[in-house]
């Protein structure tokens, strides 16, 4: 109603200041960057170990830019203070140096202290006056560090924050709406560090008591309590660190190996268990379900080895401790059915046989398999050859083979997937798709299936099926030229070693890889071997034709290293019939 009209009751504004944070520690350094820069726990050690063991500079050769990266103390030297603040005074003004310097002590009980805050080794080293020796992650966080650590030696930040008050003046509802806001009046330690998106309350006009003021618009809104949010890598190592789980030095390496195993999967930067990592924790909860599988142990083992280093507790009295308790739970862990022998029946029927298909585990997570491939069939071999010499040939047993081998995969709700297509056209001019195999993913081409095997000899002239792999970072691999076969002698098995060309220049392996994995040391060679050697590798390449291969239209050219997700084309839900019980 534009006529109700509506009162400022009461204004009131209150001066408040907002402290700079700590200087970094391992743990904080991981969830600013992840949440700010949105680099991962493992990239941000990359990157600082960069700029720890030194960066060349113009003028001043190799420099080390920042302190130890792994710590999980707040402390800062007297020197390092003395810098920075002069840093305040010198280059950004007076008003923003406090009056005493700041000091800060950790809160963590388990803290070691060995080492100090993460800080740069000169803060007169500003992020703008050697950008240029930097690339773009580098200046990212070192920009990070430098600017927590100035920031932290500088005034507080203040603030008016204003709470208004409304009341209904043309008629007594008894209702009060209540609005508040806040407004930077001296920015301080945020000069620096630079004001927090989406931080603070909406910024209000200036108001009088008794001001009269009409609605335009009310708009009510139901809330629903969320549930808790799911981890990112930020939060994680927050949680790692409150729970007492790791050091500084093994947060990122303990996400790297749950993401690694395939116990966990990010989409969208949140974690999202696998169903791999629930039949594994699974398996935990049941046969370790007080040791190993509980957040407490992981802290109540990081207070023993304290006590072991501090002399409280003999080494070889927690060993024997944890042994004892350890024996019995394997051997009962061990009788219990391994997650991968375990089924669960699903509304689907096999495309091929019209059994029932089943969900199992397998080595790359969750699939649809027939539950004929538990059934067993006899197939008889096929009759024997005569032999040269007219003996008769040994009677072939009958073998026994699944009596069904259809599996599909899945998606998270158990939804079976078409194969994933790839913007790719092979060599013979078919389209990719990726497919799942023993060894991981590959793709092969998405064509009319191969002939079976047969007693006639195949078309000489017809193109052999174009399989690709793909690496363990999930890129594009090209397959190698073929290597030579030289006469130097394996020092391992005795057979001849091959010639290959890698990054780093020639080197020698054995001919039976993988049987034997014998290397030779081609630097070790005579000069005029080397020479030679390197010759015949270098025509032998040019007159191998280089591999060219190309997206679905025949014309964007794809290079070797490409990432995979770059090229992939959702594969869609398969549509299969539903089982029925005959």
């Amino acid at each position: 109603d534009s006529n109700t009209r509506y009162s400022i009751d009461s204004i009131d504004v209150k001066r408040t200041k907002s402290r700079p944070y700590p200087p970094f520690i391992t743990s904080t350094l991981q969830q600013a960057a992840s949440s700010r820069l949105s680099m991962s726990t493992d990239r941000t050690m990359r990157v600082a170990q960069q700029l720890y063991e030194g960066i060349d500079l113009p003028g001043e050769g190799r420099v080390g830019l920042i302190t130890y990266m792994r710590t999980d103390s707040t402390n800062l030297s007297g020197e390092a203070i003395r810098l920075a603040r002069r840093y305040l005074e010198e280059k950004i003004g007076a008003e923003y140096l406090p009056e005493k310097p700041r000091f800060y002590s950790s809160s963590n009980q388990s803290a070691q202290e060995a080492h100090e805050a993460i800080r740069p080794t000169d803060p007169f080293r500003d992020p703008d006056t050697i950008a240029s020796s930097l690339n773009e992650e580098q200046l990212k966080l070192y920009r990070l560090i430098w600017q927590s650590f100035v920031g932290c030696q500088a005034t507080d930040a203040e603030w008016d924050s204003t709470a208004v008050r409304m009341r209904r003046s043309d008629k007594d509802t008894g209702a009060v709406f209540k609005t508040n806001g806040r407004v930077l009046r001296f920015d301080g330690c945020l000069r620096i560090t630079g004001i927090p998106k989406g931080d603070g309350d909406q910024v209000l006009p200036d108001f009088d008591k008794g001001t009269q003021l009409a609605p335009f618009s009310i708009e009510p809104r139901q809330k629903f309590q969320a549930p808790p949010p799911r981890y990112s890598e930020a939060t994680l190592v927050k949680k790692l660190e409150e729970e007492g789980i790791g050091r500084p030095s093994t947060y990122a390496s303990i996400i790297n190996v749950i993401e690694n195993r395939g116990y966990v999967e990010q989409r969208e930067r949140r974690f999202y268990a696998t169903a791999l990592g629930e039949a594994v924790t699974e398996f935990l909860e049941e046969g370790f379900h007080d040791q190993f599988i509980e957040v407490g142990y992981t802290r109540e083992i990081e207070q023993e080895l304290d006590q072991v280093a501090e002399g409280k507790k003999q080494w070889t009295d927690m060993l024997h401790e944890f042994y004892e308790e350890l024996v019995p739970k394997i051997e009962f862990a061990d009788q219990l059915k391994h997650k991968k022998a375990e089924s669960t029946p699903s509304e689907y029927a096999c495309p091929t046989c019209d059994r029932r298909l089943e969900y199992r585990l397998g080595k790359t997570g969750r699939f649809l398999s027939c539950c004929g491939y538990n059934e067993k069939i006899l197939v008889e071999p096929p009759p024997p050859k005569k032999t040269a010499k007219g003996k008769k040939p040994r009677k072939r047993k009958p073998k026994e083979i699944p009596a069904c081998t259809f599996a599909m995969p899945v998606d998270r709700d158990g939804r079976p997937l078409l194969p994933e297509q790839i913007d790719l056209r092979s060599p013979n001019g078919w389209p990719m798709v990726k497919r799942t195999g023993r060894f991981g993913d590959f793709l092969v081409e998405d064509g009319p299936p191969p002939p079976k095997k047969s007693s006639k000899k195949s078309d000489p002239d017809a193109p052999a099926s174009f399989i690709m792999n793909i690496d363990k970072k999930g890129n594009l691999k090209f397959p190698a030229p073929p290597p030579i076969l030289t006469d130097i002698e394996c020092s391992k098995c005795g057979e001849l070693l091959n010639l290959r060309d890698g990054k780093r220049g020639p080197w020698l392996g054995c001919s039976k890889f993988p049987k034997c994995r014998g290397r030779g040391a081609f630097a070790k060679l005579p000069e005029k071997e080397q020479k030679d050697l390197r010759k015949q590798l270098a025509d032998h390449m040019k007159s191998q034709q280089t591999l060219v291969l190309t997206r679905r239209d025949g014309q964007t050219q794809v290079e070797d290293g490409t990432p995979v997700s770059d090229l992939t084309i959702e594969g869609g839900v398969a549509e299969l019939e539903k089982f029925t019980e005959s």
